[in-house]
């Protein structure tokens, strides 16, 4: 006994054999025996309720995720109308400068400003798509 059990596991085992008052004078009450019997569903109670609550940790790390996504493609839609909204403001004070001093080249920038404003437009409804997305995915997870 005393080569299987390291030193420290034997004095325990002496210390309560002694507070017992002997392996042989252990009185098996209801008590114990109910309690030695149910240590199995505690346990499977115990493993039910870790697993709901990783579950519940996964379900809110994904939502924060999308939570994080959909203002992360938010901002992104902010940059990309306030890029439209300047575009198109270029594009129109150039038309204005074309019509009133007859330049040519002012009308070539002017059609360029708003072929990459439309570009951007396009840009913004494919962001809109996208955020619309994950919302309905968000709203599924929930």
């Amino acid at each position: 006994m005393v080569e299987n059990l390291a030193q420290h596991s034997l004095v325990a085992q002496q210390v309560i054999c002694d507070l017992v008052g002997g392996v042989l004078n252990v009185v098996f009450s209801k008590e114990l025996l109910l309690s030695a019997a149910s240590g199995r569903q505690r346990y499977h109670t115990a493993l039910d309720e870790k697993r709901r609550v990783n579950e519940a940790t996964r379900r809110s790390d994904k939502k924060r995720s999308l939570l994080d996504e959909i203002s992360t493609l938010k901002e992104k839609k902010r940059r990309l109308e306030t890029d439209f909204e300047a575009l198109k403001n270029s594009a129109d004070s150039y038309a204005e400068k074309a019509e009133s001093t007859g330049r040519l080249t002012l009308i070539a920038k002017c059609n360029g400003m708003r072929t990459t404003a439309r570009e951007k437009q396009g840009q913004i409804m494919s962001l809109d798509d996208e955020i619309e997305n994950k919302l309905k995915q968000l709203k599924g997870s929930l």
